[in-house]
């Protein structure tokens, strides 16, 4: 899986990324300052990283609780300590660790909304987010400070991480080195800021580690990135990229619209056929009905003429028309050997022609003898050979 890893430098307008594998291999990295440069990246997963000193970062102690009820209690515990009301922060905690303390981090909306505004523009899918501050996983006793010119971040160790400006994070570092116990001082610094010296601000000898630019600084921490939260959730959480995935899946939809189509197409063109045949078969009946019967009523419907008609036909006032047709075709169907032809009623005579068609005489034989078991006059009529089998007429009348 291929992931893009991009650190927003919100103070110089610069974006400087990496595309690594699972493994943090790196397959290529660059700096930009548009996030359009990235949205043709193949990659599996977009993971940001900002550098901002709009990011607020608070550690609270917080009572044992579901993080449900943490985040909602949150607000009232910070209410104190921030210059601007609390509804106009994003607000996102992790969970509480084992000495009872949170992380929290606060977002102006405002920084928010336009952050979010520039991924939907942009059509980019970016999984997470957090302050550079809160995604790097530092060593305990280990002070650890990234000098970004005009601003920077400090980290001490697991405990607490702040983004503010050169100055005032340098006259602070020694007090937090002796609040936090760090017995280590680990300095990223512009390999041409020649000028700093550390000495002044701390007993503890740092070890530099010079850096070219952010992207240089990006590559060198990438396998510490690690965020504690992830900003990107509720109302700014990913959205599908409808122009990503419509033109990564162009030929499978497609051709799936395109059997869709085939498929209506030819089952409208079936409806219409057989409604074609539907009208033509019942136009036809109607002619052969009235054909037939002239007299009857042409403003009734042919099905309750045709009921009508059966209704008055039967062999015998015990067995009506449509009765003998079942008993008959079940007797004929039962017999493997023989199949039915045709079914035909001759209504002066009140009598059955049908038409079987068998492969021996030993089967017609068979035949007549089942039906005039079942209580009907059967009489053997023509019959013929037609290639290995032969059809004939049987004349059958209910006793």
């Amino acid at each position: 899986m291929n992931k893009l890893i991009f650190l927003h430098n919100y103070v110089t307008s610069t974006i400087s990324w990496i595309i690594c594998n699972e493994n943090y291999k790196l397959i290529d990295k660059g700096q930009t300052d548009s996030l359009s440069t990235l949205k043709d990246k193949d990659v599996d997963e977009i993971q940001a990283v900002v550098l901002s000193t709009e990011f607020l970062t608070k550690i609270i102690e917080v009572p044992p609780a579901g993080n449900s009820q943490i985040h909602r209690s949150i607000p009232f515990l910070l209410e104190d300590h921030l210059l601007d009301p609390i509804n106009k922060y994003h607000l996102i905690n992790s969970e509480r660790d084992i000495d009872g303390e949170v992380l929290v981090s606060l977002v102006p909306k405002d920084l928010m909304e336009l952050i979010d505004s520039s991924f939907i523009v942009e059509n980019l899918s970016v999984k997470s987010m957090a302050p550079l501050e809160n995604s790097l996983h530092v060593l305990n006793k280990t002070c650890y400070l990234a000098i970004f010119k005009d601003i920077s971040v400090i980290i001490f160790g697991s405990k607490w991480s702040w983004c503010a400006e050169t100055e005032t994070i340098l006259n602070l570092m020694d007090k937090g080195i002796k609040e936090y116990g760090c017995d280590k001082l680990k300095v990223f610094l512009d390999e041409k800021d020649t000028k700093l010296d550390l000495s002044s601000y701390s007993e503890l000898k740092p070890v530099i580690e010079p850096v070219e630019n952010d992207l240089d600084f990006l590559e060198k921490n990438l396998e510490i990135i690690s965020p504690k939260i992830n900003l990107l959730v509720d109302r700014y959480s990913p959205r599908i990229q409808w122009k990503k995935f419509l033109f990564d899946w162009r030929y499978a939809l497609a051709s799936l619209s395109l059997v869709f189509f085939l498929y209506f197409t030819q089952l409208t063109v079936d409806i219409l056929q057989n409604s074609y045949a539907t009208e033509n078969l019942e136009q036809e009946s109607k002619r052969l009905f009235f054909t037939s019967f002239p007299n009857e009523p042409k403003d009734i419907g042919l099905g309750i003429l045709i009921k009508k008609k059966l209704k008055g036909i039967s062999f015998s006032k015990s067995e009506p028309f449509l009765q003998t047709l079942s008993k008959v075709s079940e007797v004929v169907v039962n017999n493997e050997r023989t199949s039915l032809f045709s079914v035909t009623y001759d209504v002066g005579r009140a009598q059955f022609i049908i038409e079987v068609q068998c492969l021996q005489y030993d089967d017609l034989e068979a035949l007549q003898s089942t039906l005039s078991q079942s209580g009907y006059h059967v009489e053997i009529g023509i019959s013929k050979k037609i290639g290995e089998s032969i059809l004939s007429e049987i004349y059958l009348k209910k006793t």
